[in-house]
C-alpha cells in the first residue's frame, strides 16, 4: 500500500492517490521547472487561529531541492537548500497541542543560511519527517562537497 499523501490545503493525510480524501483538492503537486527539475513536495501556512495575520501573509513551501519560507511583508523570501540542513526540530506548546499544530525549526550546517522556522504548522512530525526524508534522498550530508 502505498504511503499517505499530505494535502496542504486543508492539512490532513489521504490513503487516496489522486484526490484529498478529506477536501477533494487533486494531488499532483506543482509542475517541476524546467531548469532544475525541483518540484513542489509540500506547502503550508500557519494556524489561522493561532497566527491569524501571519496565515496570510506567510507560505511555507518544501521542494525537492530547498525550504522556503516566503512571507508577503515587503516581499521577503529564505530558503535553505536540504544538503544543507543539519537538524530539523519540532516543538509543540500546549496551546498548539491542542489546535494540532506545532513548529519547525530547520537548522542549516553553515552560518550563512538562515534558519527557518515554520510557526503552528498543522501535523508538525509528519511535515518534519518529510524534510528529513528528502535531505537523506539529496545523498549529501551537511558540508559535503559533490
Amino acid at each position: 500500500m502505498d504511503e499517505p499523501k499530505f494535502c496542504p490545503y486543508c492539512g490532513m493525510f489521504s490513503n487516496r492517490i489522486d484526490v484529498c480524501a478529506n477536501c477533494g483538492t487533486p494531488f499532483g503537486g506543482t509542475p517541476s521547472t524546467q531548469a532544475t527539475g525541483e518540484e513542489e513536495v509540500w506547502r503550508g501556512h500557519p494556524d489561522p487561529i493561532l497566527s491569524p495575520l501571519a496565515a496570510r501573509m506567510t507560505t511555507y513551501i518544501v521542494t525537492t531541492e530547498r525550504v522556503i519560507v516566503s512571507s508577503d511583508v515587503l516581499t521577503k523570501s529564505d530558503s535553505v537548500d536540504l544538503f544543507r540542513i543539519k537538524e530539523v526540530r519540532v516543538e509543540k506548546k500546549m496551546q498548539q497541542r491542542l489546535r494540532g499544530v506545532g513548529t519547525i525549526t530547520i537548522i542549516p550546517s553553515n552560518t550563512l543560511s538562515p534558519e527557518l522556522v515554520f510557526q503552528s504548522v498543522p501535523q508538525p512530525d509528519e511535515v518534519a519527517e518529510t524534510i528529513r526524508r528528502l535531505v537523506a534522498q539529496t545523498g549529501k550530508g551537511p558540508g559535503t562537497i559533490s
